[in-house]
């Protein structure tokens, strides 16, 4: 991972969140509900106090509250200063039906365990049973048998249970693939998140990140079109060139910073 992803907030490693919970997408909505105000801008000590002290989220204990606070930051920094977290709030309250998709290109970018579990779900026939073994192999290879076997096991039932709440599976007990619906919203945060993983021109439009969110490239191609309507991007797209920007996503410094 290069310098600029880790500005922009992406992580590497060789574990992460998934080894004890899920992406937690109602504790992420209900959080960022609950900061929901016009020019509002929450800090991160803003954060802490309403999951902490005033117990927004319904935890039943102090230990229950500041463990997740500690798994939100690490699948979502919390942090306005972060230009992940920055894009995906202000992504977040335009369109609910994207919600489940942001909060899955986030932690999708920010735990390596996920991004390796991720190729045997997304490569699952649609309306076929997901290989519940071969999920455990793949796990298992990517931690190099470091990991106990409880661990690994958590880290499945914790995948399947993320994938499912972003609408790529169905099923409590069977995971079986489904199709999710990328939007505007979805492939703008899906293009920016592959741009500060170094993809550039049309590389990004066949991005793991893309790729995620169940988009092929002509699909991509014209969300992100839809995307530039909105003013969420600039673009120039012709049968040469994929030119996109996202200064008026995270700001002119930010992107500056991003291609200097």
């Amino acid at each position: 991972m290069n310098e600029i992803s880790e500005f922009f907030g992406l992580k590497d490693g060789v574990s992460g969140p998934h080894t004890s919970r899920t992406m937690m997408s109602d504790e992420l909505g209900g959080l960022l509900a609950y900061f929901n105000q016009p020019d509002s801008v929450p800090t991160l000590t803003d954060y802490e106090h309403a999951i902490v002290d005033e117990n927004i989220l319904t935890k039943p204990t102090q230990a229950t509250r500041k463990a997740s606070l500690r798994f939100l930051r690490e699948l979502y920094s919390l942090d306005n200063s972060v230009p992940l977290f920055r894009a995906l709030r202000k992504l977040w309250n335009l369109d609910e039906s994207s919600q489940p998709l942001l909060a899955i290109l986030s932690a999708f970018g920010r735990d390596p365990t996920l991004r390796a579990a991720a190729p045997i779900i997304l490569g699952t026939p649609v309306d076929s049973e997901v290989s519940r073994t071969q999920l455990t192999r793949v796990i298992k290879e990517f931690c190099d048998d470091t990991m106990a076997d409880s661990t690994i096991d958590k880290i499945v039932r914790n995948t399947g249970s993320t994938f499912t709440q972003s609408g790529h599976l169905v099923g409590r007990v069977r995971k079986v693939r489904q199709l999710v619906k990328p939007t505007p919203i979805s492939i703008t945060f899906a293009l920016l998140l592959a741009y500060a993983d170094g993809a550039r021109g049309k590389r990004l439009l066949s991005s793991d990140f893309v790729r995620l969110i169940d988009a092929d490239e002509d699909t991509a191609r014209a969300r992100a079109i839809e995307a530039r309507k909105l003013g969420l991007i600039s673009l120039r797209e012709n049968s040469n060139a994929f030119d996109i920007g996202f200064a008026p996503l995270i700001g002119e410094r930010d992107w500056r910073h991003m291609n200097e």
